[in-house]
């Protein structure tokens, strides 16, 4: 019923040039991007939005960390999503694609206090890949290269990685989208009993937005235009709620 719901919010304005563009997605992000699997909410939001002019979709998967650089290095692809904007940049930025809600869970059985950002520099911390560059100005001075906060602090690119090394108390607190988090704790109960009860910590102010980079300045503006359109129609939040409800 509700996909019924998602086709009858769209509308199909085919184009005598539409194209089909092949995007770089990151990995093992569900529900945004499930594996290597070509499905995920960040997919299925960027469909949509290219087919209200008429394009479609050829997805390829790059590691997170690789995508910033993939258009420089990789001559077929026409845009990378989950991106965030770079003043040097020679390509075309489209703001505002996609969102993470990012929270420090911790368990409570281990009576950790988090009320602020500074106040994970005393635990032993796992965050996703690029958390350092993404949340802040203050993450970045305690966490980034050369922070002052680094002994205890990782990052990996496998977000399952991440989730298992919290679960098997390798780390005391986990940063992640809280979506992402609970995605990893529903499937891996059964291996590694992630029942038992976690705080989360709410310290990193509203949503983390990401952006897309295209190669071609009107592909930029067709995805820009239809972007605008399923968010003004409701198929944007309809999609997120399809995912993350």
């Amino acid at each position: 019923m509700r996909r019924l719901i998602l086709m009858s919010l769209f509308v199909f304005c085919p184009l005598a040039e539409a194209e089909r563009l092949t995007v770089a997605f990151g990995i093992d992000k569900p529900p945004y991007v499930m594996g290597q699997t070509r499905i995920g909410l960040e997919v299925d939001i960027f469909r949509e939005a290219l087919a209200v002019k008429g394009h479609d979709l050829l997805v390829v998967h790059l590691n997170n960390m690789k995508l910033r650089e993939a258009l420089d290095n990789i001559s077929q692809l026409d845009a990378v999503t989950t991106q965030k904007p770079q003043p040097d940049s020679p390509w075309h930025f489209v703001e505002d694609f996609t969102y993470y809600h990012n929270f420090a869970m911790s368990r409570q059985a281990d009576d950790i206090d988090i009320e602020e950002i500074a106040d994970l520099s005393r635990y032993q911390v796992v965050a996703f890949e690029g958390a350092s560059e993404f949340l802040g100005g203050e993450f970045q001075r305690l966490f980034g290269k050369g922070g002052s906060s680094t002994r205890f602090y990782q990052e990996t690119a496998s977000q399952r990685r991440q989730m298992a090394m919290f679960w098997t108390g390798k780390a005391e607190v986990v940063v992640a989208d809280k979506t992402v988090f609970d995605w990893y704790r529903q499937s891996m109960e059964l291996q590694l009993g992630t029942g038992e009860p976690v705080r989360y910590h709410d310290i990193f102010p509203d949503k983390t937005w990401y952006g897309v980079y295209f190669r071609d300045a009107i592909m930029a503006e067709d995805f820009a235009e239809g972007l605008a359109e399923i968010k003004a129609n409701g198929l944007y939040d309809l999609l997120y709620k399809n995912y993350t409800e």
